[in-house]
């Protein structure tokens, strides 16, 4: 008996060793992995110009947020935005604008480029501005 375990022992180190089976330190980080898979991700900003912020909307001290959601292409290009809520609607063109521009790097699906619903808070804020 004490035989045949060492015999399977061999076998499994062997087939361990030519590949067949993985290693103790790969089942070990597979099992202390993150559950999502390497090869999935979220997308990944490449470029975000800012908005415009008007220069009436400065000088008159107005700060604000927009909320917009979009989907960004298996390419990395932003589509389909539109402006979820905003504290003034005079940031919402601005807003698209920037975002009509923004570049990512796609989600990824199993290490395939895929589409995803993105959500983004875009804040319009003077830097210098007392608070």
């Amino acid at each position: 008996m004490k035989s045949n375990v060492i015999h399977l022992s061999a076998c499994l180190a062997a087939f361990a060793a030519i590949g067949i089976l993985p290693s103790r330190a790969a089942v070990g980080t597979a099992l202390t992995q993150n559950p999502r898979s390497i090869e999935d991700q979220t997308p990944k900003a490449v470029s975000q110009p800012k908005p415009v912020y008007s220069c009436y909307l400065r000088r008159a001290a107005i700060e604000g947020q927009v909320v917009v959601a979009f989907t960004v292409t298996p390419l990395g290009d932003v589509v389909n935005a539109r402006i979820v809520s905003s504290t003034d609607r005079l940031f919402d063109a601005p807003t698209l604008d920037a975002i009509a521009k923004w570049r990512f790097m796609p989600a990824m699906k199993s290490g395939l480029p895929v589409s995803a619903n993105v959500r983004e808070l875009v804040a319009f804020s003077i830097p210098d501005a007392p608070r």
